[in-house]
């Protein structure tokens, strides 16, 4: 990796797993990274260790209280962000939930949509101001943005995205129906990347998305029954990889000079790959845009980040 001094980077997620792997490697290059997290205890705990350890002295690590699953918590973040930095280099948006209990979100929408996809989405549109004034400040190196997906992406439902059901959850599934809505959030980030790529690429802001590989992570933590337990315990050792090669590919996608290429979808490790081929179909990635932007408070909070800057009230 590159130095990153002098670079100012968001990574969601950022206080465990492959989250906390990117924290680590960026600040080891002299970045300044926020954690942007819901458990502020444990993003403490994680701040409190990575500043006694001498290899990422050379950056700074800051905390975001971040909740995905509320449109509140993400405005209140970003405002946070506001009041500390002008501009943001590289936003990392790789926090996810996959749990059984599938509830809902403040705003309505089904867990594993909400938090994994719409929450993610709307962070994004948010910081959109700060990505715009990194590229002004520094055309030659621009910002980029990646969405964390997973191999799991490929076993969306064959629709890919179906905007009366986005998390498809409706008719019958051979897979559990949290792990085929989490499947199908794993694809609605690809194809939401390749979509803002597409909105913001003229205002040189660069979209990814990855797969960060087979990463054991606590991601799974809330699956607790015995045959989850006994295949874990057999086969984790030989098939997970640990979480600093799960940050590998993202960190890859957000700081290498060979990955400069808007709407690309990274493999491990470290590579360019191929997403499913509806991942690239303009018209499923509109009817995923649309679903995602018609609920969020966007513009009005946009125009609010102007009024501050200008001294305006709204």
């Amino acid at each position: 990796m590159p130095s990153q001094d002098g670079r100012i980077a968001i990574v969601t997620g950022g206080n465990s797993g492959i989250g906390l792997e990117t924290v680590r490697a960026l600040a080891g290059k002299g970045a300044t990274v926020y954690m942007a997290s819901r458990n502020e205890a444990k993003a403490r705990n994680a701040l409190s260790k990575l500043k006694s350890d001498t290899e990422t002295r050379k950056g700074h690590v800051d905390f975001l209280p971040l909740d995905l699953g509320s449109f509140e918590s993400i405005q209140r973040c970003v405002h946070l962000f506001q009041d500390r930095q002008s501009h943001l280099d590289m936003l990392f948006n790789c926090a996810a939930i996959l749990d059984p209990n599938c509830g809902q979100t403040s705003e309505g929408f089904e867990l594993h949509f909400g938090v994994n996809v719409v929450g993610p989405y709307y962070l994004t549109r948010l910081l959109i101001p700060f990505l715009i004034k990194s590229f002004q400040l520094n055309p030659m190196r621009p910002p980029r943005v990646c969405f964390t997906s997973s191999m799991q992406h490929l076993y969306a439902t064959s629709k890919g995205f179906d905007p009366s059901d986005p998390s498809g959850e409706k008719g019958f599934h051979v897979l559990p129906k949290f792990i085929q809505a989490y499947n199908n959030s794993k694809m609605a980030v690809i194809l939401i990347a390749n979509k803002l790529n597409s909105e913001y690429c003229g205002d040189g802001i660069i979209f990814s998305s990855c797969n960060p590989g087979n990463v054991k992570t606590d991601l799974s933590r809330h699956i607790v029954n015995l045959s989850n337990v006994w295949i874990g315990n057999l086969l984790g050792p030989r098939v997970l990889y640990p979480p600093e090669m799960g940050a590998l590919t993202q960190l890859y996608a957000c700081t290498s000079l060979e990955a400069g290429e808007g709407g690309a979808y990274y493999v491990p490790w470290a590579r360019r790959g191929e997403p499913s081929p509806i991942a690239k179909d303009p018209k499923v990635q509109d009817s995923c845009m649309y679903t995602c932007d018609s609920p969020c408070p966007v513009i009005r909070f946009l125009d609010q980040l102007i009024a501050l800057r200008t001294g305006q009230v709204v």
